[in-house]
């Protein structure tokens, strides 16, 4: 199993990671990744841990404990597949494949509002009245 390690000090090393999780290291690797964006550099690790109980102990042993000064943040490694992320490349053209739970209260509520008369602007106001 995959462990997200976050809220890394720009300091750390893998050798550190290595020995942060120590006890836990039987089969394992340790990665360190900095990620850059909008001018800010975020660091944060990942810890491959063979057996998933071995994983899941180390998260609930070594959560919110210090790394480098630093409190770091323990969970299961998701991966964000394409179909996964709204911000991917034409995510607005993949169609939504559960239920719509207010597709009907939208529609409703378009019914209504084109049932009023149409909103004239102050200029179609002041030209009706003959100004």
């Amino acid at each position: 199993m995959e462990i997200f390690v976050g809220n890394l000090s720009a300091n750390v090393t893998e050798k550190e990671l290595q020995r942060f999780f120590k006890g836990y290291d039987k089969q394992a690797s340790f990665k360190v990744i900095k990620l850059i964006g909008n001018n800010v550099a975020l660091y944060y690790g990942l810890a491959n841990i063979a057996p998933d109980k071995l994983a899941l102990k180390a998260i609930r042993k070594l959560n919110n404990k210090s790394l480098a000064g630093r409190r770091v943040a323990l969970h299961e490694f998701q991966y964000r597949a394409g179909n996964n992320e709204r911000r991917a490349l034409n995510w607005r053209n993949v169609t939504w494949q559960k239920v719509e739970r207010r597709l009907n209260e939208r529609r409703q509520k378009q019914k209504k509002s084109s049932q009023h008369e149409p909103v004239y602007t102050a200029y179609e106001n002041l030209a009706s009245r003959g100004f």
